[in-house]
């Protein structure tokens, strides 16, 4: 018995790889307007922290290195639609609140799998 789940265990590890994840860390300022409320605006800032923190992975990633700053900027209109789905466990590590000015920074983790299927990447 022990040998049968030994094998089976042995067999579902390559069958279900993990791929590891990357940190990504980003920082925005946003100037709140009239109409929006402070949730929304930190909400919106953490979402834009998120993709600069991504555009910055992309950037100096080795899995991208390959790729020109043009076709990054041209994967951000791609991912900036997507970055919820492609940040896993966002936190905010610091946000700055001075009269309308919000200025966050956020780190999560990003599946490079995942990035490359939204990117059409294999």
């Amino acid at each position: 018995m022990k040998k049968f789940v030994f094998i089976f265990l042995w067999i579902s590890s390559f069958i279900l790889p993990q791929s590891e994840t990357h940190i990504i860390n980003g920082t925005h300022t946003l100037t709140q307007q009239n109409d929006m409320g402070i949730t929304e605006a930190i909400d919106l800032a953490l979402r834009q922290a998120l993709v600069d923190g991504l555009y910055g992975h992309l950037s100096t990633c080795d899995d991208y290195e390959d790729f020109t700053d043009e076709e990054i900027a041209g994967f951000m209109v791609i991912l900036s639609g997507a970055v919820e789905m492609c940040a896993m466990e966002p936190h905010i590590v610091s946000q700055t609140i001075n009269g309308n000015t919000i200025t966050i920074n956020a780190s999560a983790q990003v599946n490079p799998f995942i990035i490359n299927q939204f990117l059409g990447i294999e």
